[in-house]
């Protein structure tokens, strides 16, 4: 089924943190994955948005630089959002290694999550859907569908609410 979720006590989660509110955006997550069971979070920045200069020392001090051969040992990985959506996904520095994460995730079997930006880069990459700008901001709290079970999923209905905020939508024709 996945590669290591079995028999397990701890699951590893791997998570790309590109928001801009580092901390907070760890706090959130840490708080809202660590609730039910229990979890192993570790936390990257994409390494290729520093290239040419220093990496912030509360980066530093709260995720790793992104590594593939750390990543495998992952139960799941989750990229998360920034508000990049009226870049196109060629433009944004760090879109080569996002790329290249998931390959590697979708190669190794790794259950992947992705959310805001990180759910527009993988439906544009894993499916060619464009993004589209909208005239306004949308935003609110709307329900998911759940398209395939995952033992991540546990105790979410199909249905489960989530908030949204974004200038941008992906097309559904692809």
């Amino acid at each position: 089924m996945y590669h290591s979720m079995k028999n397990k006590t701890c699951l590893r989660i791997g998570i790309l943190n590109i928001m801009h509110d580092k901390a907070a955006t760890i706090r959130r997550i840490r708080r809202v994955l660590s609730q039910d069971y229990p979890v192993e979070l570790t936390f990257f920045y994409p390494q290729t948005h520093y290239t040419g200069r220093q990496v912030p020392a509360e980066v530093a001090a709260m995720m790793a630089p992104l590594d593939l051969s750390r990543v495998k040992d992952m139960d799941a990985f989750l990229i998360t959002g920034a508000p990049l959506e009226h870049l196109a996904f060629e433009d944004v520095t760090y879109y080569q290694e996002v790329v290249d994460l998931m390959e590697f995730l979708a190669t190794h079997q790794i259950e992947q999550f992705y959310l805001c930006w990180g759910a527009m880069v993988a439906s544009h990459y894993f499916y060619g859907s464009q993004k589209h700008d909208l005239s306004e901001k949308v935003f609110g709290v709307y329900p998911q569908k759940i398209l395939r079970s995952s033992p991540l999923l546990t105790g979410l209905a199909d249905g489960f609410l989530a908030p949204h905020a974004r200038y941008a939508e992906m097309d559904g024709q692809a």
